[in-house]
């Protein structure tokens, strides 16, 4: 097999594919924040926490003990299949006959009947969820985007039919349950090519394998817990509005972050890999994957931050401004996210997933003060405290996982990224002040996004055509 041709053919459809699907996203967004209320908003992200961390704990690291067991059988398969679908059941009935402590919890009776409705959603993903592991495997990255897109696509028309039809939150929630049903029955079908379904369970054979997934399933758990601590406690302590205006703006700096992260992820975890006995060729990829990451990454993530003054009414309505700022801050926090994120795909290729759950552990012990200090004063102080977490794991993941695992210098480290860190950074705190004032005065939030984000891109086109043509043209040459 070309690996590199076959990797770079990965990232054009995996771009399409993230592009489309988070575009599709933020259009949903859009249409909904013109029919639900802050406060929906603020439960439908208690929701999303409860289902995302329910789905990570069911997981039992089986995906990465797929990617990682190249040898795997038919029965192996199968029989991690029935195994995580059971589980998935059991976890979906003990958390819906516990949704009442949770709306006790969070003071909003609505959640009672609203969690065990989208918690159908575990249900749906354990069908087809090792499935989409095969796929990612089997480096069938086209068939993997037009699955994402056909999906987000249909998604997007059942949430505007049902948000029409006066369903207010339950077209947010069904929607995305609908979503999660086409996508994994997919998965489960065009599956089959590699591992038809066996009716068959061995606990005896499946035991190596949830050894080598037991790591990585606590340092997901944990790494799940640690990333919505905000979530968690800004739902409590300052209530569903606040919420709501929160986890709409840190939305909308994922869905940037994802779009280049999950292009990443995708491609990077197979090769790596395939080259995981090398680590002096590890290194050397490493490093290149962050530089070239980070010429595109950084740049946009901080344009986010600049334009939100013009993005937020945009997307979410000039009832949603108070989100301006926090998105603004968040876009700081992302650039630290952005970097790190590989670092996970290096442990899992690796076969050294105790070491991302020791980090993990030093993740949560590290966010469980700085969260709850900060939510006790406002959501603008929780994303500073994001943002000065973000960069305190950053130096810490650095140490406890890339040095330990390949043996990366510092220097190297840092020099892949720190002057387009520092020139983006520059470049912010520059314009900061001109674009959020609307130095040239211009009425329409739209017409300001087109004015202004073509300012940045020719600001950054040319500072990045003087330092960094070196860059440009390995991305090129990588693209031929």
């Amino acid at each position: 097999m070309d690996f590199k041709h076959t990797a770079i053919s990965g990232v054009k459809w995996t771009t399409v594919s993230t592009f489309m699907t988070t575009l599709v996203a933020v259009l949903r967004l859009s249409v909904l924040t013109r029919f639900l209320s802050k406060e929906d908003f603020g439960v439908v992200a208690i929701i999303t926490l409860v289902l995302g961390l329910t789905q990570t704990f069911a997981d039992l690291g089986f995906s990465s003990a797929i990617m990682y067991r190249q040898d795997l059988t038919r029965r192996d398969f199968s029989s991690l299949y029935w195994i995580q679908l059971i589980f998935f059941f059991i976890i979906y009935v003990a958390i819906s006959l516990c949704s009442g402590v949770v709306a006790g919890f969070y003071e909003t009776s609505s959640l009672t009947y609203l969690l065990p409705l989208a918690l159908l959603d575990l249900i749906c993903y354990g069908i087809g969820r090792l499935y989409d592991t095969i796929l990612q495997r089997e480096f069938l990255f086209k068939v993997i985007a037009i699955r994402n897109i056909v999906c987000s696509l249909i998604s997007l028309a059942v949430a505007i039919v049902l948000a029409a039809l006066g369903f207010g939150i339950y077209s947010l929630v069904l929607s995305t349950l609908f979503q999660t049903l086409v996508n994994n029955v997919w998965n489960a079908v065009a599956g089959q090519k590699y591992y038809k379904i066996q009716f068959t369970v061995s606990f005896k054979r499946t035991i190596p394998l949830i050894r080598i997934g037991i790591y990585q399933t606590g340092t997901q758990i944990v790494d799940y817990v640690s990333a919505k601590l905000d979530i968690l406690i800004i739902g409590k302590l300052l209530g569903a509005e606040a919420l709501g205006i929160y986890s709409l703006a840190k939305e909308l700096v994922m869905k940037v972050v994802v779009i280049i992260n999950t292009i990443a992820n995708k491609v990077l975890l197979p090769y790596f890999s395939v080259l995981q006995n090398d680590d002096d060729v590890l290194r050397r990829n490493y490093c290149r994957v962050i530089r070239l990451l980070s010429l595109v990454n950084i740049p946009v993530t901080m344009s986010v931050g600049l334009l939100s003054s013009c993005v937020v009414p945009i997307f979410y309505g000039d009832s949603f401004m108070e989100a301006v700022p926090i998105v603004s801050i968040l876009s700081i926090w992302s650039i630290f996210i952005c970097i790190g994120n590989p670092i996970g795909n290096v442990s899992i290729a690796k076969g050294r997933t105790d070491l991302s759950f020791k980090y993990v552990l030093v993740r949560i012990l590290l966010s469980i003060p700085i969260v709850w200090i900060t939510s006790t004063i406002s959501v603008t102080c929780v994303a500073w405290g994001q943002a000065f977490l973000a960069f305190s794991l950053f130096l810490i993941g650095y140490r406890m996982l890339l040095y330990q695992l390949i043996r990366l210098p510092f220097r190297d480290y840092i020099n892949s990224f720190y002057k387009i860190v520092l020139l983006s950074l520059l470049v912010s705190v520059c314009l900061y002040y001109p674009i959020h004032s609307n130095i040239l005065c211009i009425e329409s939030s739209v017409l300001q996004l087109v004015v202004y984000m073509l300012f940045l891109m020719f600001i950054y086109g040319i500072l990045a055509l003087l330092f960094f043509r070196d860059m440009f043209n390995e991305m090129i040459q990588l693209l031929k």
